[in-house]
């Protein structure tokens, strides 16, 4: 459910396969099977887990630089194969950030608006259809933001 201006109100992504239900109300904080949840307290991405999407099952322009920037920095990286769960993921703490490279509303903007409401940040902050999003645990925005910032805009093999 969204405003008339497309933010999201109201937010459910269920991950059946962990017997799992995030929700959100805008204001009201995220919850995970009824239990509030919190965004990591990270304040580097070194060590910790990164998520991305493949984009139409394909690298979306830039990922090969960001994989290799999250090597350096000894990162696990995982491909959850849902945009809504990697999102949902940093609002329960399971990782720092996520990474889409095009962010489609049907499926992500629940669980965008469940993570914002569990701390994390969003760039952009209501990303248009096909537009990339990073979704970071507060701590470790800045950080994430400027590795975000070289990630060329289309790099060869992309």
């Amino acid at each position: 459910m969204a405003s008339p201006e497309g933010t999201p109100l109201l937010g459910v992504v269920a991950d059946p396969w962990r017997r799992e239900i995030f929700t959100a109300i805008r204001g009201g904080g995220a919850h995970l099977n009824g239990t509030p949840v919190r965004a990591a307290d990270h304040t580097t991405l070194t060590g910790h887990v990164f998520l991305t999407e493949w984009a139409a099952h394909a690298h979306w322009p830039g990922m090969d630089h960001l994989l290799t920037e999250l090597a350096a920095r000894h990162c696990t990286v995982r491909v959850m194969g849902s945009t809504a769960l990697s999102l949902a993921q940093v609002a329960a703490g399971r990782a720092s950030a996520t990474a889409i490279g095009e962010f489609h509303p049907v499926d992500g903007l629940p669980a965008l608006l469940i993570a914002t409401e569990a701390g994390a940040v969003a760039l952009p902050e209501l990303p248009a259809y096909d537009e990339p999003l990073l979704l970071t645990a507060s701590g470790v925005a800045e950080e994430a933001a400027e590795l975000w910032s070289t990630i060329p805009p289309t790099a060869p093999g992309n």
